[in-house]
């Protein structure tokens, strides 16, 4: 016994006719029978009816054939003399006509008034094709040929072809391209920009292309999802330069900085919370000339005011997905200094709606022009983390800064925040263990012996600790 292994395909062709086009004009012949039964069942008069299968014959065979057997509606006066009837002879009406259907015709006044007086389905008779289709055409039908009869079927069906053919025509050449060169079953298609634009549905956002003037659009609601739409917005970053005692010296300021009074002056005119711009500084006499939003400008020596914060206004540009962080707490918005959240949306005034970070799912709705405390999110100090978070955690250790700064409450604070993965990017990656064993603990009220020896023990113990957590677990990017 022979066995064949493998497999034998069974290939089809496909049909090389345009069949979207033989289905188009089968749709329309379907279609204009369907207007033709309509129009002879609605619109056609009986007597038109009832002789039109004579009409046509008759028509058919002039010239073929001299006579034919045909069978049609008489009409006959006493005496029985009898013809054709004409459509000038019957009216609609009802006729009864023993042992047969009753007629839905009836003889008209006319005719009974020319002694016409009966009606009724005269026998088969011989009649002459030529002269009968004639007398048909032009006392049944009007002097209308059979075209013309049923002209305005024939105009619908006529209309639907021209309306689907083309559709077809164009499908079959598609189908005739992918029988040529194959069809795309998965990537990029390339198609026009009003291909592109009737594809997605675009009706938001368009962009040219160097081949083509017209604009691709894609959809307005998922602007978002395809690309970034930078909205640039005019900050407040707080002059971390400048300390308490800076405040009270006018040549610490600069010209274009942002003031804020937490608690005002009346005598100046100056209200509580309110924002100020520096115009200019006299460091000779100490003196600030700020100007106010309605244009006003006070000049005041600024030893003799409290609770101002300096801020420079820079510009920041923002996208729905971006990170943000608040730098001043707003008791309006509910928000707190530093807390994080995520644009969600951005108007067409440049409103923003942002999620808030936590555990409660918080959106808050705030105008930039106003509200104007808040940043990029993507970096926070060691001391604004506290409480926050992050599957993962970069933390820049640089060994050149204060000492102060760098000690073991710094390294735990950051470390701690990352719940799976923590890199440090350090400068030095050999004395920075010995930097994150500083202390900065404050000692209690002990002996100062004591706890000189305790703290210098605690210091080692932490930086032995914290050597080997280096070493071990975490990644250090250099």
């Amino acid at each position: 016994m022979n066995t064949h292994w493998g497999r034998k395909e069974t290939i089809v062709t496909p049909p090389q006719a345009p069949i979207y086009s033989y289905a188009a004009i089968a749709l329309a012949l379907i279609l204009t029978a369907a207007f033709l039964r309509i129009y002879m069942g609605a619109f056609m008069p009986p007597l038109e009816r009832y002789d039109l299968w004579p009409y046509i014959q008759s028509g058919a065979l002039t010239g073929l054939k001299q006579t034919g057997q045909y069978q049609l509606l008489d009409v006959s006066d006493d005496h029985l003399h009898a013809h054709p009837a004409a459509a000038a002879d019957v009216e609609p009406g009802m006729t009864t006509i023993e042992f047969a259907r009753p007629l839905p015709l009836q003889l008209t006044a006319s005719a009974r008034a020319a002694g016409l007086v009966y009606l009724y389905r005269g026998p088969k008779t011989s009649y002459r094709n030529g002269p009968l289709h004639a007398y048909l055409q032009q006392f049944v039908y009007s002097g209308h040929s059979v075209a013309g009869v049923f002209r305005w079927p024939l105009v619908a069906g006529l209309a639907v072809l021209l309306g689907v053919l083309p559709l077809a025509a164009r499908k079959d050449v598609e189908r005739f391209r992918e029988m040529k060169y194959g069809r795309l079953l998965k990537g990029p298609v390339r198609v026009t920009p009003v291909g592109f634009n009737r594809a997605v549905k675009g009706d938001g956002v368009g962009f040219r292309t160097i081949e083509s003037k017209q604009l691709m659009r894609i959809p307005r609601l998922a602007e978002g999802q395809h690309i970034e739409l930078n909205h640039a917005m005019r900050v407040l970053a707080p002059r971390s330069d400048m300390t308490g005692a800076d405040r009270a010296w006018a040549a610490r300021y600069e010209v274009g900085d942002v003031l804020h009074y937490q608690r005002g002056s009346k005598t100046l005119g100056i209200e509580q919370r309110s924002y100020a711009r520096v115009v200019s500084t006299d460091p000779k006499s100490n003196l600030l000339t700020v100007e106010k939003p309605d244009g006003q400008q006070v000049i005041y020596d600024p030893v003799r005011l409290h609770g101002i914060s300096s801020y420079r206004e820079i510009e920041r540009e923002f996208a729905v997905g971006d990170r943000l962080q608040f730098t001043a707490p707003n008791r309006e918005l509910g928000v707190a200094n530093r807390d994080l959240a995520t644009v969600q949306k951005i108007g067409e005034h440049s409103e923003m709606t942002v999620r808030m970070d936590g555990g409660k799912d918080r959106t808050v709705t705030f105008d930039p022009a106003e509200m104007r405390h808040f940043d990029h999110g993507y970096a926070v100090t060691s001391h604004s983390s506290q409480g926050l978070t992050s599957e993962r955690v970069l933390v820049n250790m640089d060994t050149n800064v204060h000492p102060e700064l760098i000690n073991t409450r710094f390294a735990y604070v950051s470390v701690s925040r990352a719940s799976h993965d923590a890199q440090i990017i350090t400068n030095d990656a050999a004395t920075l263990a010995e930097s994150l064993g500083r202390d900065v603990s404050k000692a209690s009220a002990l002996d100062p012996g004591k706890a000189n020896n305790l703290v210098a023990n605690l210091g080692l113990e932490k930086a032995a600790i914290m050597k080997n957590t280096l070493s071990a677990d975490l990644t250090l990017g250099l």
